[in-house]
């Protein structure tokens, strides 16, 4: 209620106390002018005070309570956003920011003081502000809840005005009837970083001359490279869910293959120089390298083996030995 209407009230409620109590109240000439004046007044505070009170301070205290208990959910929720392991912005219609978490100001490195009342598109680097402004503009033209992940990820900008990649999530909220957006704020930096390691390591498999094959651990296979279908003859989707004894040439023994799989199975590296047969049935020599893969708590979960094919150095070294044989 505001102090106009509160004020008018009890305006109302004295002089219709008073209006009755003029109507009704009897004159008594024994009392005097100031007499009569003083009874009225007493009457008129006696019956009107209760009547105010209940009308109007009653109904004061009332909304004074609901705006501390506002206040209190207000503070509440606040508290609550600094908790979250995200940065939050808190953003009005007009997209200036109304308020920030702890998370938000060590992500941009601002106090939550210098941020409040500024355009959100402050943390947003210049190049991006324009097209950033629209987004926002449609965004609040029709708001609805939006999780990480969907849509394409932002660029941030902080005080020092270094920048870092982000993924950002919307969330409309009401405040004191107000309609806000609850923005979370992730820093993706990390995740770019593996993914870029993750990709020149993919790279460096995909280009290596040597043959790559990966296996699970009970030795079914998962990838291959195209150096190995080069090398054996096979695409990669020929073998693809197929054991490596496809390779197998028959030249090597039982005893060969168990020995390989104690060595992996006891966590060493197996390297060794054998024969394999192609998809045309032809025989080359290889030598390869094969090491076990294993997660955190230790166990093997593939297999890697890298080989190269000798073939060729070897039936070199084989001509030139017969060829000092012959000389001798």
């Amino acid at each position: 209620m505001s102090p106009l209407r509160s004020f008018l009230r009890i305006l109302t409620v004295i002089a219709a106390v008073g209006f009755l109590l003029k109507i009704g109240l009897p004159q008594i000439p024994v009392l005097g002018a100031i007499g009569e004046a003083l009874v009225y007044a007493l009457l008129l505070s006696a019956i009107s005070g209760p009547l105010i009170y209940l009308w109007v301070v009653k109904g004061l205290a009332s909304q004074l309570s609901d705006v501390s208990s506002a206040r209190a959910a207000k503070a509440k929720f606040r508290a609550l956003l600094d908790t979250v392991a995200e940065g939050a912005v808190l953003v009005d219609g007009d997209g200036r920011i109304r308020h920030i978490n702890r998370q938000t100001e060590n992500l941009f490195a601002y106090e939550r003081t210098e941020l409040i009342n500024q355009p959100v598109e402050f943390l947003v680097p210049e190049r991006y502000r324009e097209a950033h402004v629209g987004h926002r503009q449609g965004y609040m033209a029709n708001p609805q809840p939006l999780p990480q992940g969907i849509g394409r990820e932002l660029v941030a900008r902080r005080r020092d005005g270094t920048e870092f990649p982000m993924e950002l999530s919307l969330s409309p909220v009401e405040t004191d009837g107000e309609p806000l957006v609850l923005a979370l704020v992730t820093d993706i930096s990390e995740r770019h970083k593996v993914e870029e390691q993750r990709l020149l390591l993919s790279t460096a498999v995909e280009q290596s001359t040597e043959s790559i094959l990966i296996t699970d651990a009970e030795g079914t296979i998962e990838y291959a490279n195209p150096a190995f279908e080069r090398i054996t003859g096979y695409s990669r989707d020929e073998v693809i869910g197929q054991n490596p004894r496809v390779l197998k040439s028959g030249l090597q023994d039982g005893a060969f293959y168990e020995s390989m799989w104690d060595t992996l199975k006891s966590g060493e590296v197996w390297k060794s120089a054998f024969v394999n047969r192609r998809k045309d049935g032809s025989l080359y020599r290889q030598e390869a390298t094969i090491t076990s893969v294993r997660d955190s708590s230790g166990r093997v979960t593939h297999y890697v083996s890298a080989g190269r094919d000798t073939t060729l150095e070897t039936e070199l070294k084989e001509q030139l030995e017969k060829t000092r044989l012959l000389g001798d």
